[in-house]
């Protein structure tokens, strides 16, 4: 395969990555929560870049994997980030939960 057509391919690839990262996040974090992200990350190319790799690499590839459904994803992204003691994080994952069918008591219960 020559460069540019393995440079295209891969193109492709992340792209789509991208879309199905975007659309998970969309879903989990609901579509204010990601808008007002993009828009405050607009003016900073660091932030900016950090918003991409996110959607592309964790969103689209890490929380896509196959094998483990979103529902257990959410349970054990609440374990960890609780375990971590990010309150932030867990609070907009909570709400994330939420959004996605877990019930209060599933939450407080697992």
């Amino acid at each position: 395969m020559r460069k540019t057509e393995c440079r295209k391919e891969m193109d492709e690839m992340t792209s789509a990555h991208f879309d199905e990262g975007m659309a998970l996040k969309r879903k989990v974090l609901g579509d204010d929560y990601v808008d007002r992200a993009w828009s405050e990350a607009q003016n900073d190319d660091f932030a900016m870049a950090m918003q991409e790799v996110m959607t592309e690499a964790g969103w689209g590839t890490v929380w896509k994997r196959p094998g483990i459904d979103i529902k257990a994803r959410l349970m054990m992204n609440l374990a960890m980030l609780t375990a971590l003691n990010r309150p932030h994080e867990l609070a907009i994952h909570l709400r994330g939960a939420i959004r996605n069918g877990f019930t209060r008591e599933e939450i407080r219960k697992s």
